[in-house]
């Protein structure tokens, strides 16, 4: 690393979003920290994005290739990024002038990376909502379920190492998948407060895509289901959080799921994770043998159909359900 002035390396992986790419990068080129080397990645494009990025010449390094996903494409700008720090910046976003030498300004011994505070637009000067991480966070896994966002993300290439690249068989929420392996790898996160990113919203884009994001969010809770569980068990703090990760997701899986059966499957998954006793585990897998796949890779195990059949366990979870309805809980 050059300790003086350590270079930056910005990876804009872009798709069809040629007409946006000159404000990321031209805000880019602004920086007052002159150490940045700017990687664009054409992710397959069948617009102009290729004759934008060559317009800007020796001044970033430009990667073609076919269309495989944002991981995909993070990971092809990684390839040839030579950075000490890393930053992913979207094609339709832009970072203030004075963003890298702030937040590179602020890192601290084993520090792994720097969250600033972003705000959303639509467009150039029409601002939105305005989000920070609390000063509080120094856990990678606390940051991420209390409000991380990765818009402001300054990473350590060290970090970034030890942590791997984006996993591509995620077709979205690939950036919670990396935090949370983050966090297992014992990556710590500083938060620096001020607003330095600015991240564009589009219409309806919430609506089209809750349902693939509800779905992902579940296979990365799968995924890393082992740690999950340990660290929510030694913390109360990371149990409330998660409590309302998944009140977020079946809010979402009702907006797009006429039948609910995906706003089941986020309550089935939420009761393993955050420890419902197991008659009501019972109940609901019985409820869900539709999802019994699901259920075994969630569990990492295979369910016994002997204890699903187990005469003196459907009767204990029968007279269980008997009594929620007694005193007036609901069971579905």
């Amino acid at each position: 690393m050059n300790a003086t002035h350590p270079i930056v390396s910005v990876i804009i992986p872009c798709y069809r979003q040629a007409h946006l790419l000159p404000e990321a990068v031209d805000s880019v080129l602004r920086q007052t920290y002159k150490a940045v080397e700017i990687v664009v990645v054409n992710d397959g494009s069948d617009d102009n994005t290729d004759e934008v990025a060559r317009s800007y010449g020796d001044r970033i390094k430009y990667v073609e290739k076919e269309n495989g996903g944002l991981s995909s494409a993070r990971n092809a700008g990684l390839a040839v990024a030579t950075g000490d720090f890393v930053h992913f910046l979207d094609a339709d976003d832009c970072v203030f002038s004075s963003a890298y030498a702030d937040m590179i300004g602020s890192f601290a011994d084993k520090v792994g990376c720097v969250q600033c505070g972003f705000r959303t637009f639509t467009n150039p000067g029409e601002l939105g909502h305005r989000w920070q991480l609390p000063n509080r966070s120094s856990c990678l896994l606390n940051s991420t379920v209390f409000g991380w966002v990765p818009h402001g993300v300054l990473w350590t290439r060290s970090a970034i190492n030890k942590v791997g690249f984006f996993d591509e068989k995620l077709d979205s929420c690939e950036d919670w998948d990396i935090f949370v392996r983050a966090a297992i790898a014992g990556v710590r996160v500083r938060p620096f407060r001020r607003v330095r990113v600015l991240y564009r919203t589009h219409p309806n884009s919430m609506s089209t895509n809750s349902e693939r994001m509800v779905r992902t969010r579940i296979d990365v809770i799968t995924k890393h289901r082992q740690f999950l569980e340990s660290a929510i068990r030694s913390d109360r703090r990371l149990h409330s959080a998660f409590a309302l990760v998944f009140a977020r997701l079946r809010q979402r899986a009702r907006k797009v799921d006429a039948d609910q059966k995906l706003v089941e499957q986020v309550s089935l998954v939420e009761s393993f994770l955050l420890g419902r006793n197991d008659v009501v585990r019972y109940k609901m897998i019985s409820e869900l043998s539709y999802k019994a796949s699901s259920i075994r890779k969630f569990l990492g195990i295979a369910l016994s159909d002997m204890l699903l059949q187990s005469a003196t366990f459907k009767s204990e979870a029968l007279r269980e359900t008997a009594r929620m309805k007694r005193i007036g809980y609901r069971t579905k």
